[in-house]
């Protein structure tokens, strides 16, 4: 979920208990993860997402002229990447419709200024919740891009449900940073959080009658979250995680039977992938590399697993894998 300008997401955090997981057994990834593969090499990527046909995958990346994320898409073999943002500004965040006819992209190209300062000394301590940033459609190859928001502050973390008729978003509209829904179209926003602290990175349940997300709001460790289920009304909102440490970018295997996502209970900068039930229950951990594992995604069969990476030279980049985990 999709981010809020994500070059590795590392925020300070205590170090936790974890004694309460469930590690995989001794094989460690390869209880789950199998023909692990490295899709990107060029540039700084991350956020990677499926097409629904499976063809293709849409991702940001920081390569060539622009020191700002730009929107890229390939095959899931990796090949044939190409731009399909502006090539302007800043862009984060981009998400392919269920039908495979349009896709959705954060962006603030129309500020001319956007993207012109110097960006920070070191990305990857940087999560920069721009107010330029709104949230645009487009076609697959970036033609025909149309603004879908269009207010004062950051705009972005957009997806759409699975019936393509609906987009759930992050947005600092009304002062907060808070979830909204609105018709596939932009019409008819409507808020569905209404807590103190940032929440973000929602993503639709399978049936579309929930919504997944991370939220920081504990006051006296704010530099810790946890995911959130609510329903896609707002209503019956509920903590899945507890674990001290930073859980972020949930997303539901597509038999809804879990959820995958990216947490740092061994500490700061160390994340690694998590799958728990939607009860909070059935806590396993999924991979065991010493750097930086996360935002995860699967594939609309739930047969692969795409997610961000530094496991080779320490440089954020996308990765696919079999997953074998029912």
């Amino acid at each position: 979920m999709k981010l809020a300008i994500l070059v590795i997401l590392l925020f300070t955090a205590s170090a936790a208990n974890a004694a309460d997981i469930q590690y995989a057994s001794d094989n460690g990834e390869r209880a789950y993860l199998q023909n692990i593969k490295q899709l990107t090499s060029e540039g700084v990527n991350g956020e990677g997402y499926f097409s629904r046909d499976m063809e293709n995958i849409i991702f940001q990346s920081i390569r060539g002229d622009n020191p700002y994320y730009q929107i890229y898409s390939m095959g899931t073999d990796g090949s044939n990447q190409r731009l399909i943002s502006t090539g302007k500004g800043k862009t984060t965040c981009s998400y392919f419709r269920p039908d495979g006819k349009k896709i959705i992209y954060a962006s603030t190209h129309h500020n001319p200024l956007s993207g012109t300062e110097p960006p920070p000394a070191d990305r990857k301590y940087q999560w920069d919740f721009d107010t330029d940033m709104e949230i645009y459609e487009a076609d697959p190859d970036g033609s025909n891009l149309r603004r879908l928001t269009n207010s004062d502050g950051y705009d972005a973390e957009g997806v759409y449900s699975n019936d393509g008729t609906r987009i759930v978003f992050t947005s600092q509209r009304d002062g907060d940073l808070e979830i909204y829904v609105m018709n596939a179209d932009g019409a008819n926003a409507r808020r569905i959080t209404d807590s103190k602290g940032y929440d973000g990175g929602a993503f639709f349940s399978p049936d579309d009658k929930e919504i997944v997300f991370r939220a920081f709001r504990d006051p006296e460790k704010p530099g810790n979250a946890q995911v959130f289920i609510t329903g896609a009304d707002g209503k019956g909102e509920r903590q899945v995680t507890s674990i001290d440490a930073v859980n972020w970018a949930p997303y539901f295997h597509p038999s809804g039977k879990y959820i995958i996502y990216a947490s740092n209970p061994d500490g700061h900068g160390k994340f690694d992938l998590y799958i728990i039930k939607p009860d909070g229950t059935g806590l396993k951990r999924i991979t065991f590399d010493e750097g930086f594992d996360g935002l995860p995604v699967f594939s609309p069969d739930g047969k692969r697993l795409l997610w961000t990476s530094t496991r080779v030279d320490g440089k954020s980049q996308l990765f696919i894998a079999d997953w074998i985990y029912e």
